[in-house]
């Protein structure tokens, strides 16, 4: 995840002693709650249900000691079509090719649909 430096900001007014406490306590929020974001991001529980799948393929490929060419001999897949699901190039992934994938590590992909209700809450 790149990061960015915010240069500053420049108020035409000091900050007041309750906006500069509710600017340290955001920012105490902040650092609190960004080691679970990126944990999201990284594992991709985010809302993309496709993403998650591949992430999902990603750490079991690691956790196996696996490489992409590997994967790619064992699949039938080419390392480029690989790379391109794990980096989030290819978005649309085939079904086919999420089963190759899966079946190369021991796993099996699991289509299922839901009321959208469900997750609500």
């Amino acid at each position: 995840m790149a990061k960015r430096k915010i240069e500053g900001v420049v108020r035409d007014r000091p900050l007041t002693g309750d906006e500069a406490k509710r600017y340290r306590e955001i920012r105490e929020q902040v650092v609190a709650e960004r080691p679970e974001i990126e944990s999201r991001v990284r594992v991709g529980t985010g809302t993309d249900p496709v993403r998650s799948v591949v992430e999902e393929l990603k750490q079991a490929r690691i956790e196996r000691g696996l490489t992409l060419a590997e994967v790619s001999r064992i699949s039938g897949l080419r390392v480029a079509t690989l790379s391109g699901l794990e980096s989030g190039e290819r978005k649309l992934p085939s079904v086919r090719s999420l089963d190759r994938y899966a079946k190369a590590l021991g796993k099996r992909i699991k289509l299922s649909i839901e009321d959208a209700s469900a997750n609500a809450g």
